[in-house]
């Protein structure tokens, strides 16, 4: 990231009297595990394919849809857990089904065994994930929640920006098993930061006693509130278009367009426009509403994917030029910055009293829907570019239907 973008962060925070540095890095360093599980074992995915002997190439992107999918199971675990138990323990549970899960990793001879071992990796960041929402949401709300939400996703960007480059940098010198060690040391200097500088925000007179009636009825809550539904739909189809991108990425990089060993450079590139995005997020959030910027992402994303993908039909092109490629898909993740942080602040901000559970349920259905919309759209892939790009303009343009429609009902509002 520039170096001018990292002091504008910083001084964003500094005027921020109620934010903290440290808490902001804190928070997307545990938001961060997900992450680097994803991005680091990136460039090794021909290694692992040729070394579990696959017969077809697509089954590697499995070991992204299942981590995924662990995630999601995990995120309505640990949300109830963590309005039970308070949030600090639930963080401690959680690392150790991830030392769990990425040891079955780098042990696994086969697919399948390496799947269990990815789930179980996603089951357990699913706890620094939801922990970290809930905790902010215990401290935020409005537009300071959606501040610090947007300043947490700047700095948890910078994860997919330099992952895989520590990743390539390890095969260079290690086997692809040295990645999931790496995993190890830098999810327990985590959970050692967070043991020793985070509190416990929610008081033990504010837990709840678990119950099955209270989890249905929170489920039912979150999922037939129309703000928190609409917006909830339109995150999963967006991050099922991010799902399907992480999935192919490798393929589409080192199998079509031939970047070699630059792959880490090209896919840090476009991860930079997401965190800049979210800088200028930050700052837009000043003088607009969270749904303004919301509305005016998507429309700029459909106003570009819509022409695009129609002149490469129409042109018979399925694969355009790299540079073409970068600029589409750069385009797309700088509009995510702007839809993710704002569309989960709008989702959980009118349930702040079910914090953990609210967090938890949004997160999970969101996942179950991005891991479905991921895979149809990922398993399309044929070695060219264009089944993605029209998977990425579909589910784009559904979700500004999708918001248009909740805005004119009234469930959502722009300001």
């Amino acid at each position: 990231m520039p170096e001018s973008s990292v002091e504008s962060l910083k001084e964003s925070l500094v005027h921020e009297s109620k934010i903290s540095i440290e808490f902001v890095v804190l928070m997307a360093a545990l938001t961060s595990v997900m992450a680097l599980s994803i991005d680091a074992i990136l460039p090794a995915f021909k290694m692992i394919g040729d070394d579990l002997q696959l017969s077809d190439p697509n089954k590697i992107q499995y070991l992204i849809s299942v981590l995924f999918f662990g995630f999601g199971v995990g995120l309505i675990v640990f949300g109830p857990i963590s309005d039970t138990m308070g949030r600090k323990k639930p963080i401690y549970i959680g690392g150790v089904i991830f030392f769990i899960g990425t040891l079955i990793s780098f042990f696994s001879t086969s697919l399948n065994m390496m799947l269990i071992g990815r789930f179980f990796q996603g089951f357990g960041a699913a706890s620094f994930r939801i922990m970290a929402m809930a905790i902010i949401r215990d401290e935020y709300s409005g537009k300071s929640m959606a501040k610090v939400m947007s300043f947490i996703t700047t700095v948890f960007i910078l994860v997919p920006i330099v992952a895989p480059t520590i990743g390539q940098a390890i095969l260079l010198i290690a086997p692809w098993r040295s990645i999931f060690l790496f995993y190890l040391l830098t999810c327990s200097a985590t959970i050692t930061w967070f043991g020793f500088r985070q509190r416990e925000t929610l008081p033990i007179d504010k837990r709840k006693k678990f119950s099955w009636k209270s989890l249905r009825s929170s489920f039912k809550e979150t999922l037939t509130h129309p703000t928190s539904l609409s917006t909830t739909l339109v995150v999963g189809l967006m991050r099922g278009g991010m799902i399907a991108y992480l999935s192919c990425s490798q393929q589409i990089f080192q199998g079509v367009y031939k970047v070699g060993d630059k792959f880490p450079l090209y896919f840090g590139s476009l991860a930079i426009t997401i965190g800049l995005s979210n800088i200028m997020n930050s700052r837009l959030l000043e003088n607009y509403g969270v749904g303004q910027l919301v509305r005016s992402a998507l429309i700029i994303l459909v106003a570009f994917l819509i022409p695009a993908t129609f002149y490469f039909y129409l042109a018979s092109v399925d694969t355009p030029s790299l540079i073409s490629f970068m600029l589409l898909f750069g385009g797309f993740f700088g509009c995510l910055g702007l839809l993710f942080g704002n569309l989960t602040t709008m989702a959980l901000d009118p349930l702040g009293h079910i914090a953990g559970s609210a967090s938890s349920i949004v997160g999970f259905t969101q996942n179950s829907i991005s891991v479905v919309v991921g895979m149809l759209i990922a398993q399309q892939f044929d070695q060219t570019v264009l089944p993605v790009l029209t998977g990425l303009t579909i589910i784009s343009t559904l979700s500004l239907l999708i918001f248009i429609y909740s805005n004119k009902l009234g469930y959502i509002e722009l300001k």
